[in-house]
């Protein structure tokens, strides 16, 4: 009977625990140019939605706080073009590096309203960036 009274209550959290997406695209960009700095570094990109109906330019900080092993945060803006539709989302993530790569996962909020969960990997040796956009489901 514990047991039951348990399972019950936990059940709950597990099913309202996760986001629901409205839609999910993948987003390649091409690395421009790197900033090196002490407490920062700079990063800048710019590419695309596959299907080509998006332009989109980032200005990525990326900064180590506490001084973690491998792994920090970051600050982003964004700025996208769809014809004459325009787009601008301000960015709070965290990165993570993965051998020769930097995975990041983060949030975005848009100036058209919806709030974004992206994850998504840096290639500094190749000079891009790849990832899965979701637009979180009110």
């Amino acid at each position: 009977m514990k047991n039951l009274l348990y399972v019950l209550f936990i059940i709950p959290f597990f099913s309202f625990g996760q986001f629901k997406y409205s839609s999910e695209f993948p987003v390649h960009f091409k690395i421009d140019n790197v900033t090196l700095g002490v407490a920062e570094d700079v990063v800048n990109v710019s590419g695309g939605t596959l299907d080509g109906k998006w332009a989109i330019k980032m200005t990525w900080t990326f900064t180590n706080l506490y001084k973690t092993t491998d792994s920090g945060e970051y600050t982003a803006l964004g700025w996208a073009q769809d014809g004459e539709i325009f787009l601008e989302t301000t960015v709070r993530g965290v990165w993570k590096r993965n051998g020769k790569v930097f995975e990041v996962k983060h949030f975005e909020n848009g100036t058209d309203g919806n709030q974004l969960l992206t994850t998504g990997v840096f290639d500094f040796v190749n000079d891009t960036y790849h990832c899965t956009v979701r637009v979180i489901q009110d």
